[in-house]
């Protein structure tokens, strides 16, 4: 296959800015990490069969092994094309979240998005500013509660999408 990782950020960009409503409405209808895989196969980077070997297969796309977001600055340095993995650092959960795709510069595109603390909690494939909409902490992770005064800490690793 011949897709990119900006290909891939290109046509999840596209998606949510409603330049392609028949790739967004594909997305939406995904759950998130299923989602991100998509954008790999409607970007030329894996074969059908490929999305379907991985399809519900969150674990596969990335670990706790890759490189870890700690702040909006490193936020904004994550390349386009990165799937980021939102995790529960609890040592008695360290589970996996949520996914999506960086677009650059601190945004990336995603749906069911509420689980991180800002966007929509439904089926709605959307862009959002990470680096200056999550709420960081100093310690590299950030507050994903919905209400101010909660603390639900997550933390995001990434990896080219072209790696899976």
């Amino acid at each position: 296959m011949a897709g990119t990782c900006r290909d891939a950020a290109d046509f999840a960009r596209d998606c949510a800015a409603g330049r392609n409503p028949k790739g967004r409405l594909a997305l939406q209808n995904e759950m998130c990490w299923d989602a991100v895989t998509l954008c790999a196969e409607f970007a030329g980077v894996i074969d059908h069969n490929k999305f379907l070997s991985l399809k519900g297969k969150e674990n596969l796309l990335i670990s706790l092994k890759d490189p870890v977001v700690t702040n909006a600055t490193a936020m904004r340095s994550v390349k386009a094309g990165h799937i980021l993995g939102f995790y529960d650092p609890r040592p008695k959960y360290k589970r996996f979240v949520h996914a999506m795709l960086s677009t650059g510069i601190g945004w990336a595109a995603g749906t069911k998005n509420g689980c991180i603390g800002i966007g929509y909690d439904m089926a709605y494939w959307q862009l959002l500013n990470l680096a200056s909409g999550l709420r960081w902490l100093p310690q590299g992770h950030f507050n994903a509660a919905k209400e101010r005064n909660k603390l639900r800490v997550l933390h995001i690793h990434h990896r080219p999408i072209t790696d899976i």
